[in-house]
């Protein structure tokens, strides 16, 4: 991880127009906790790819079928920073929610899914603090205020 990121340094202060892009594959028993002894007894394992300022981290069922998504950013000001940006939940192959953050606070829209794809839940959160949401049936219809 270190040559990771002494690379990824190296590139940004060299060049701003060319993608780097590093892969590193790590294994989790079913409470997403990394496992040591091989993936033999894993029943997850996740994708760490870093694209320019991001860094993506992606983990699947050992079958294939994504489970959770985490999108962060970094950027160097002498030191690195990373600042989680989208973490996304599957169910299947259908996206479950979405929750966007803010300086590692909650901002923006969280979104739920129902299995159809219909918006179930959506509330608006700025800066950690939660301000409104809806919920809706599975056919779409409203059916209320969500709360905190």
């Amino acid at each position: 991880m270190k040559k990771i990121i002494q690379t990824i340094f190296i590139f940004l202060f060299f060049s701003t127009n060319f993608i780097l892009h590093a892969q590193d594959t790590l294994y989790y028993d079913e409470n997403l906790k990394k496992i040591t002894d091989g993936k033999e007894f894993a029943e997850f394992y996740r994708l760490c790819t870093i694209i320019k300022e991001k860094i993506v981290l992606q983990y699947y069922r050992m079958d294939g079928t994504l489970y959770e998504e985490h999108i962060y950013t970094f950027h160097f000001y002498g030191l690195r920073t990373d600042t989680l940006k989208l973490s996304k939940r599957y169910n299947g192959n259908n996206l479950y929610w979405e929750d966007p953050f803010k300086n590692g606070k909650r901002h923006g829209n969280l979104v739920v899914y129902w299995e159809n794809g219909k918006v179930k839940r959506n509330d608006k959160y700025v800066e950690g603090k939660f301000i409104k949401g809806t919920c809706f049936d599975e056919t779409g219809k409203k059916t209320g205020h969500g709360t905190n």
